[in-house]
């Protein structure tokens, strides 16, 4: 008896050894799809987008390695911010805040510019990062640290034509403390099941990437079918471009392997009116495009069959950093 009791546990053994075999075998079978084409870096959330040859992949962003002891370009660790209500404002409000450009100095200062104002130059913050909360979406309360009186009235003035109201906010780097994402959309919990909070990032929407295909881009263009106007990748701000791909087969991907960097990917991502305004002209589009079209075709109930958000568009994906690496323009994008 006990030899037969042995010899089960060790078949037992060996069995569920085979099935992890066989598994990370499949997990490790990679297919190419296509090609990075754009990296996308958003210092400031809502500003102007700097298109790089090289990143970092970190858990809170994309992250560009500094020289000659500058501050390191991060993704969206500036956020602008109401005064009085201390909640985030964004380029949905203020359209002229994308075309803010916002470049780290070996001086420990960040530098912003805007074509209708002369730049400013401000220090790095070193206060408290946490004593003042402001609400994002879903009522998330976002911590913050304050860049102070000077750019709070340079920005007020760009957004608002007035020296006061608006205030910016910077998540430090050395704080790596994560939001808790899931608390907040409770819901969607059940329905994407891969999401995390580990895959949440400083003040970015959801997640610390985001995804988009230029085919996808291309088919919603063909079914707009106005030949004055055309949407861009960028339109959806999204931080990698890939090409090559057939259209909206992103939406099925499992596992993305860019470079040295492994993502998952875990939800779709819903676009806002956000997408209206271009990213060249500040100037939303009169005809509501590409929201417009894409609701046609392409809501969240539509593609997912789920009435969270449902009646909303979908555009690209939201991809979970699995390990830090480094990703380059040009390298081949595989899917699991």
């Amino acid at each position: 008896m006990a030899k037969d009791w042995q010899w089960k546990v060790a078949l037992a053994a060996i069995s569920v050894a085979a099935v992890t075999l066989i598994y990370s075998q499949r997990r490790r079978r990679w297919k190419a799809v296509g090609k990075l084409s754009k990296i996308c870096i958003y210092p400031l959330k809502s500003g102007r987008f700097k298109e790089i040859s090289s990143a970092e992949c970190t858990p809170l962003g994309l992250r560009v390695p500094s020289e000659d002891g500058a501050v390191m370009l991060r993704d969206r660790v500036f956020m602008i911010y109401d005064e009085e209500a201390l909640e985030m404002v964004s380029a949905r409000k203020y359209p002229t805040l994308i075309f803010i450009t916002c470049q780290p100095t070996n001086r420990k200062t960040v530098i912003l510019s805007h074509p209708d104002k002369k730049e400013i130059e401000f220090p790095i913050p070193s206060g408290k990062f946490g004593e003042v909360t402001v609400r994002m979406w879903f009522n998330e309360q976002m911590k913050i640290m304050d860049c102070g009186d000077e750019v709070a009235e340079w920005i007020s003035e760009v957004a608002t034509g007035s020296r006061k109201g608006l205030r910016l906010s910077y998540w430090p780097e050395e704080e790596t403390e994560r939001r808790d994402v899931l608390a907040k959309r409770p819901l969607e919990v059940p329905v994407f099941t891969k999401m995390s909070n580990n895959y949440s990032g400083a003040y970015s929407d959801f997640a610390s990437y985001l995804l988009v295909c230029q085919s996808s881009v291309d088919d919603l263009n063909e079914k707009i079918g106005d030949p004055e106007y055309k949407a861009h990748p960028l339109d959806f701000r999204p931080n990698f471009v890939v090409e090559g791909t057939i259209p909206y087969e992103e939406d099925k991907w499992d596992r993305v392997k860019i470079g040295e960097v492994e993502f998952t990917n875990f939800r779709p991502c819903t676009r806002c009116i956000f997408t209206t305004i271009g990213h060249t002209t500040g100037e939303k589009n009169p005809k509501n495009e590409p929201l417009k079209t894409l609701r046609t075709y392409r809501t969240m109930k539509m593609v997912y069959d789920t009435d969270i958000e449902g009646s909303i568009p979908v555009m690209g994906v939201f991809v979970g950093l699995e390990a830090v690496g480094k990703v380059k323009e040009g390298d081949v994008v595989y899917v699991s």
